[in-house]
């Protein structure tokens, strides 16, 4: 009877410390999940959350300042931060951020001179292969000098779990702008470890094109127990990334251009261009400050394609702005910038056009109408209220350098030229009529008498 006393008294207390065991997994449990950790996990997702971690920890002994680019990551950053409190999103697996099911992992640095020898060979000693892509240095890039020296675009790495890194490495570009090289299979490999085809189709960033950047900060924050750098603004950086492609100048162009044709560096045309710059620069800010996306367009679309510079014997400046980007706001805008009104011709819904003037300096800004096969802008004869219609294949727009200003152009530049210059637009012209010259032109018919006070305005 005794020993059956004790044997119930052991049963009781296990059952009780059972208990409180199970009480205590439980309260865990929530806990994790609160904090983004579920039991679900992928195989994947765990190896490339123990290929990160091992790639910081290397970064942060060299001081490294890497931020994350990767889109799954920033995507579930800015969820959490907007959505209700306490929500958590268990299909990431154990951990909140890090241990989405894909198998590369993107980040980006600042200048190559923070990747430094240790840093490598540090990761070589962990277990990491690397591929280095190489590419000409946009930075040094002109007329006089064509061919500059290969610089570092990208790194990819390959840890033990077969999981992978792939890091960009960005540039400043006249101290306003971030920019990164392309990846393409015809660039420059140097250091090839391992079979990265199964790689090329993940890259969210740079497959094929280069990409430009507006300057952000970086903030550090501490997510699934490890300390990363992401932009302060994740939300607005994944906003640019859709609009990010980038296109160079083709300096090998301009040169062979200017050989046949020569350069204009008289003091007229040094004078004119320097104006002109000052204008875009002016109508850039404008519109950058409200938000109005546009492109160069018409002969400075054509000084930046054919010359990589402002045509010397042109007369204006000219931008393209789709009329579904039309903001009430341009016009006060340009006048804040020193732009002053000169010309109003067409309505929104029609053929809309402005001009605004600095000094001798006009600034052309032309609306763009999307039909089903086709975009055109339009024209104004203010005289008789005649109207022209310019019609353009469909475009996309690209960001580009131009006289040291990151500016946007049509993405099938070529394309747009030849509709509106020919396809002899390499051949200097000093006189064209606007209304019979281009090749796209065409009548649209008139304005009624009784619109012209409302359709044609010079101020």
């Amino acid at each position: 009877m005794h020993r059956s006393g004790i044997l119930a008294g052991l049963l009781f207390i296990s059952l009780c410390f059972l208990l409180v065991q199970v009480y205590l997994y439980a309260i865990s449990l929530r806990s994790l999940k609160h904090q983004g950790f579920t039991r679900k996990i992928s195989t994947k997702g765990l190896n490339a959350y123990k290929t990160t971690k091992e790639f910081l920890l290397i970064a942060a002994k060299y001081n490294t300042p890497l931020f994350v680019m990767d889109h799954d990551i920033l995507e579930a950053l800015v969820q959490y931060r907007v959505g209700p409190p306490g929500e958590t999103n268990t299909t990431l697996g154990r951990c909140k951020y890090l241990c989405y099911n894909n198998s590369i992992r993107t980040f980006g640095v600042l200048d190559i001179r923070w990747i430094t020898k240790g840093f490598l060979k540090d990761l070589k000693s962990s277990g990491f292969r690397s591929t280095l892509i190489v590419g000409p240095d946009p930075r040094h890039m002109s007329t006089q000098y064509l061919s500059p020296p290969n610089t570092p675009f990208h790194y990819l790495f390959e840890s033990q779990y077969k999981t992978y890194i792939h890091l960009i490495v960005f540039y400043e570009r006249r101290t306003s702008y971030l920019w990164h090289g392309p990846v393409q299979r015809t660039d420059l490999i140097e250091e090839p470890s391992g079979n990265w085809e199964p790689v090329w189709p993940l890259l969210q960033f740079g497959r094929e094109f280069a990409g430009a950047y507006a300057k952000m900060e970086f903030t550090l924050i501490h997510v699934d127990r490890l300390n990363i750098l992401v932009p302060k603004f994740p939300a607005s950086f994944l906003n640019q990334v859709p609009q990010s492609q980038f296109i160079e100048c083709n300096f090998r162009q301009a040169y062979n251009f200017a050989a046949v044709n020569g350069m204009d560096n008289s003091p007229e045309a040094k004078d004119f261009r320097a104006k002109a710059r000052e204008v875009l620069v002016r109508g850039k800010r404008a519109l950058d400050d409200i938000g109005v996306r546009f492109w160069l367009s018409s002969g400075t679309c054509l000084g930046w394609f054919r010359e990589c510079n402002i045509i010397a014997h042109g007369l204006d400046i000219d931008f393209g702005i789709w009329i579904t980007d039309y903001n009430s706001k341009i016009v006060s805008a340009m006048e804040s910038h020193g732009l002053q009104l000169k010309l109003e011709f067409g309505k929104v819904e029609d053929s809309y056009e402005l001009s605004f003037v600095r000094g001798n300096i006009k600034l052309d800004v032309f609306f763009f109408y999307e039909e089903y096969d086709h975009m055109w802008n339009g024209g104004t004869e203010y005289r008789n209220g005649n109207k022209y219609k310019y019609d353009f294949p469909k475009f996309t727009l690209c960001w580009t350098e131009f006289v040291g200003v990151r500016v946007r152009v049509p993405c099938e530049t070529q394309s747009y030229i030849e509709a509106n210059y020919g396809k002899d637009w390499d051949r200097k012209v000093k006189h064209w009529n606007w209304k019979e010259s281009p090749p796209n032109v065409r009548p649209n018919g008139q304005w009624d008498a009784e619109e012209m006070q409302q359709v044609v305005k010079v101020f």
